[in-house]
């Protein structure tokens, strides 16, 4: 059996990257793969106008995005 993970999103640390103009995130790695071996779950906040990443696909895993706030294309 699999261990409950509890964490509050306010005390986990962030990570900031933009390195492009067209692409900027902050980021907070709330289940890593130090803790699970099938789902990694990280929040992303990325500004209007901007991506997260360039257009890409995987091959051996799949992404599940849930927008809180705004729109995304």
């Amino acid at each position: 059996m699999h261990n409950i993970i509890i964490k509050n999103i306010q005390d986990e640390p962030y990570t900031h990257k933009s390195e492009h103009p067209d692409y900027e995130y902050k980021k907070q790695q709330i289940v890593g793969r130090e803790s699970s071996d099938q789902c990694i779950v990280s929040v992303y906040e990325i500004p209007p106008g901007k991506a997260a990443y360039p257009f890409h696909y995987h091959t051996k895993n799949e992404e599940v995005f849930f927008i809180i706030k705004g729109c995304g294309k």
